[in-house]
C-alpha cells in the first residue's frame, strides 16, 4: 500500500467531474442552504474517495447515502462506503473554521470521520485528519488524529468480519448460508439457535475451513450465528462442525474464543460431531476465533 504521506501533503486536486457531480446533486434541492450543504458534502466525499483509491482501498460511491439524492434530502449525509468494511464520514470544513460539525444523525453510521477543508473557490480539498467515533456535534481541529494513521486502522478493520453488516444483509462471499452449506446438520444447528425470537431472528453464516495435511486434508465448517439482544448487545454462537455428513471432528481439536474481557475454549472428544461456544458481546467490540490442533492454529477476527 502506498505511503499516505506522499500523497500531495493531503491536498487533493478536485477535477471538473467533482464539481459536475456536486452541482447535479445540488439541483435536486429546492432549499438554497440545503443545496449548498449537499454541494460541499459531495466535494468532501469525492476528495476522500480519490484519496482512498490512491491508497488501494476499494470504495463504492453508489452504495453511499451521500450519493443518493433522497438521502441527501432527508439527512446531512457525507458518507463513503468502503467495500468489506462499511461507511466512513467525510465532513467539510471552512478554511477559517476552528470547529468541525458532525451531526448527531450520523454518529452511529461510521467508526471514523475525516475532516475535509473546502475552500470557497474549491479547486482543491485538504484532508486535515480524522477522529474515531464521536458522540458530540462539534470537535476542534486540535482533536484530529494525523491522517497517516488511518490507512493501517482501516486495513485492520477490513480484515475483521463485520458482524454488524450481517444485520444489514451484507455478507462477504466467503460466508455462505448455513442451511445450504450444512443441510444435513440443520437439526443440530437449530438446537444451537433455540433462543430465537420473532423480533430479532438469528442470522447464521458458515465458512469452510481447509485444514491441510495435518488434518488429513479434511475440512470443517465454522458456523457463526448472531442475534441482537437488548442494550446494543449481540448473542453470538460459534460452532465447529465437520463438512462431511459421516465425519467426526478430530479428537483434540480445539475451538477458542478470545474476547476483549475473557477467553473460552472447548476441545473435541472422541465421536464429537460438533463443538460450540456461546457468549454475549456489546456493539463495536472485537473477538478472535481460533481453531487449533497441536501447533497448527487458524485464526478468524470479528467485530460485533
Amino acid at each position: 500500500m502506498t505511503n499516505p504521506s506522499e500523497f500531495f501533503g493531503f491536498r487533493i486536486i478536485l477535477p471538473p467531474e467533482a464539481h459536475s457531480v456536486a452541482e447535479k446533486f445540488q439541483r435536486y434541492q429546492d432549499n438554497i442552504q440545503k443545496g449548498k450543504q449537499v454541494y460541499r458534502n459531495s466535494l468532501a466525499v469525492y476528495a476522500v474517495n480519490l484519496y482512498l483509491h490512491h491508497l488501494g482501498f476499494d470504495t463504492d460511491l453508489e452504495a453511499s447515502n451521500s450519493w443518493d439524492y433522497v438521502w441527501q434530502t432527508l439527512m446531512d449525509t457525507a458518507d463513503l462506503e468502503i467495500k468489506n468494511y462499511g461507511k466512513i464520514e467525510c465532513r467539510p470544513v471552512d478554511s477559517n473554521a476552528e470547529l468541525i460539525h458532525i451531526p448527531a444523525e450520523v454518529w452511529f453510521e461510521s467508526n471514523y470521520c475525516i475532516a475535509v477543508e473546502i475552500e470557497d473557490i474549491a479547486t482543491e480539498a485538504k484532508l486535515l485528519g480524522f477522529i474515531e467515533k464521536t458522540i458530540t456535534e462539534t470537535i476542534s481541529r486540535s482533536q484530529l488524529h494525523p491522517l497517516a494513521e488511518l490507512p493501517e486502522l482501516l486495513q485492520q478493520e477490513i480484515q475483521n468480519t463485520q458482524l454488524n453488516r450481517w444485520l444489514e444483509g451484507v455478507f462477504d462471499k466467503n460466508w455462505q448460508i448455513t442451511e445450504k452449506v450444512l443441510a444435513y446438520k440443520r437439526e443440530k444447528i437449530a438446537l444451537g439457535t433455540a433462543r430465537s425470537n420473532r423480533k430479532h431472528p438469528p442470522i447464521s453464516r458458515t465458512k469452510k475451513i481447509d485444514l491441510g495435511l495435518l488434518f488429513n486434508r479434511k475440512s470443517v465448517a465454522l458456523v457463526i450465528t448472531i442475534q441482537p439482544e437488548i442494550e446494543n448487545k449481540t448473542n453470538i454462537l460459534v460452532q465447529l462442525i465437520p463438512m462431511d455428513r459421516d465425519e467426526y471432528l478430530t479428537p483434540g481439536m480445539r475451538l477458542k474464543v478470545i474476547l476483549e474481557s475473557d477467553t473460552a475454549e472447548i476441545k473435541a472428544r472422541e465421536a464429537d460431531n460438533i463443538i460450540q461456544l456461546r457468549f454475549i458481546e456489546p456493539s463495536q467490540s472485537k473477538f478472535t476465533v481460533q481453531i487449533s490442533l497441536g501447533d497448527t492454529v487458524i485464526t478468524e477476527n470479528f467485530t460485533v
